[in-house]
């Protein structure tokens, strides 16, 4: 049977380092000799008002949008998510939303950046609210936060911390720590041939 991308998932609040952190991750796992992928799919069109008004459109818009990336990253070793299942939790409750995402892929991570960080951020790029509702306290009908999703999904989802000053995580730390924890996924083939679901 051929084997299946390991996809590790990189979220958290915002103004946290997603973005370079995953940057970091493509460069070490492919200096390791591992294939990797990558793709951002909430920022390929925003759905964010679409949580409060049909939640399983905008979820199925964002797994339509992975499993075409799977589609095309069929060959990598691993696929790396810049924001994934954890950030439809956190916009909705809807159970028939959260669905569309299972099974969840187990090597997902969340940096948990502190709020002063956020708003600091913001007020120095000078983000507007009717650009980024999401950053000046609007909040969805049925959104939690990370803090809480880490409560309700313990064994789902690993978190970090930051461990620098102001607010800052140590990337080269956390990248190091979940290639660690690729390797050892890679490392089982039984892992690599459970076949993925398709929506």
């Amino acid at each position: 049977m051929r084997m299946v991308p390991i996809e590790v998932v990189i979220d958290g609040t915002n103004f946290g380092g997603k973005t370079p952190l995953v940057a970091r991750l493509l460069e070490r796992l492919a200096a390791r000799g591992w294939l990797v992928g990558s793709a951002s799919v909430y920022r390929e069109g925003e759905v964010y008002a679409q949580w409060d008004a049909d939640p399983v459109s905008a979820a199925a818009t964002i797994v339509g949008r992975m499993q075409a990336h799977r589609e095309r990253l069929t060959d990598v070793d691993v696929i790396v998510w810049d924001r994934g299942w954890p950030t439809c939790f956190i916009s909705t409750r809807h159970a028939a939303a959260r669905r569309l995402f299972l099974p969840l892929p187990p090597l997902t991570f969340i940096l948990l950046n502190s709020a002063a960080a956020t708003a600091k951020k913001v007020a120095k790029y000078g983000l507007k609210p009717a650009a980024v509702p999401w950053m000046h306290d609007r909040r969805l009908k049925d959104e939690i936060s990370y803090e809480q999703l880490c409560r309700l999904f313990p064994n789902e989802l690993r978190s970090f911390a930051p461990t620098l000053a102001d607010d800052r995580f140590d990337l080269d730390l956390v990248a190091g720590e979940i290639v660690a924890e690729v390797a050892q996924a890679l490392a089982r083939p039984d892992d690599r041939q459970k076949p993925r679901r398709c929506t």
